[in-house]
This record gives structure tokens, C-alpha cells and sequence, in this order.
């Protein structure tokens, strides 16, 4: 099966690449794209066995993946990073002068305990 699955693999890749490539907005997510569909493959052939037309589900599998991979961009379309990886003091208090700033009703020691808060609870909410 392994011997199989390379060969296809080989075969095929171009054409898959060309596919996500010309349906993907962003060149950064066509490399997982591509991988899932082919994992999402074998899958399919170590679970139920060979395919009829290997391409052609290749390309249906193709299909099904940027469908959810538009879907799951519209879902966080509005996501918006709170916390960055960097740990620093300064991006606290840097986005509590926004805070203040966007919403002027809070008064400096509501925004102070908010973010008390927040350090103190830690990522793990977020």
C-alpha cells in the first residue's frame, strides 16, 4: 500500500497543487491544504480499501478541504489576537491606553483591576 500511495502521490501532486493553488487566497495555507488532503486519502484506502478512481477522489477531497478551510476563515474572520507570544509588561500596558482610550467611561481604576485581573487569571482563558 505504501509502494501504492507514493506513486500516486508522484502522479498526481501537480495537478492537486494547481487545484488548491488556484482556489486558495492564501499561498501560506495551500502546503496544509494539499497534506490534509492526502492524509485524508490514505485514510480513506487504509480504512475501506482501494478506490475506484484515485484521482478523481483526490480532487473530490481537494474540493471538500478548501470548503472547509473558507468556512473556518469566515468563522474568524473577526478574530482578533488578544495576546501576542511575547510576554511583556508593556504590550499590558500599551493595550490598556487603547482601552482607555475606546471606551472613556471606564475610569483608570476599573481598567487597572481588569487588567490585575487578567495577569492574574493568566492565557488560559484566552
Amino acid at each position: 500500500m505504501h509502494e501504492e500511495f507514493v506513486k500516486l502521490y508522484q502522479e498526481t501532486y501537480d495537478n492537486i497543487l494547481k487545484y488548491v493553488v488556484s482556489k486558495c487566497n492564501n499561498a501560506h495555507d495551500v502546503p496544509d491544504i494539499i497534506q490534509k488532503t492526502y492524509l485524508n486519502y490514505y485514510e480513506r484506502v487504509k480504512k475501506s480499501g482501494n478506490v475506484d478512481k484515485p484521482e478523481s477522489y483526490l480532487f473530490k477531497i481537494a474540493n471538500n478541504e478548501m470548503k472547509r478551510y473558507y468556512r473556518f476563515k469566515a468563522l474568524h474572520k473577526r478574530d482578533i489576537p488578544v495576546f501576542s507570544e511575547v510576554e511583556d509588561d508593556g504590550e499590558f500596558e500599551a493595550l490598556e491606553a487603547l482601552l482607555v482610550q475606546e471606551l472613556p467611561e471606564y475610569t483608570d481604576v476599573d481598567v487597572q483591576e481588569i487588567w490585575q485581573y487578567i495577569k492574574a487569571r493568566g492565557r488560559s482563558y484566552f
